[in-house]
């Protein structure tokens, strides 16, 4: 591999964990612009349906889905460099890791809420049927409140603290 690198100016990769890293790092970037390609297409088959939850659910996935594929990239690529380092602070990838992809999740969950909150109400003001805004409002912040919770426990949990 080095003789090869050398002979093509590759010298950066003469170490394989360089190129393992390189090619991580590649493969989000790849997932990354799939990602939006993909839910540009689905939100244009969405605009098509009548129900409420594609909606809800292709918005509520924009913006946290590609912050869950770097987050998944980077420490698949930190955990590389740290089997090759051997550095401590390396150790901690898999717990940042996780909750990374918790509070990925968790973001990804109140959007929902309230993408499809939004999309109840306007949905029944369309119809001209009366809608309660106070329990749409109620049970939207229950919601929401018991996924903050819940995530926070779980991430509570993740870093050690016993709950």
């Amino acid at each position: 591999m080095k003789t090869l690198s050398d002979y093509l100016g590759l010298s950066a990769f003469a170490e394989l964990w360089l190129l393992e890293v390189f090619l991580v790092v590649l493969a989000a970037t790849l997932a990354n612009v799939v990602s939006h390609v993909l839910l540009r297409q689905a939100e244009k088959l969405t605009r098509r349906t009548t129900s409420n939850w594609d909606d809800a659910l292709v918005q509520a996935a924009k913006r946290p889905l590609p912050i869950f594929i770097w987050v998944i990239g980077i420490a698949l690529a930190a955990t590389i460099v740290g089997k090759e380092s051997g550095e401590p602070i390396f150790e901690s990838v898999p717990h940042l890791r996780d909750v990374g992809v918790i509070v990925c999740l968790a973001w990804f969950l109140l959007r929902l809420i309230r993408n499809f909150t939004r999309n109840i109400i306007a949905s029944h003001e369309r119809k001209g049927e009366e809608v309660d805004r106070t329990t749409v409002d109620a049970l939207s912040k229950l919601a929401r409140f018991t996924v903050i919770i819940t995530a926070s426990l779980i991430v509570m949990q993740n870093l050690g603290y016993s709950v």
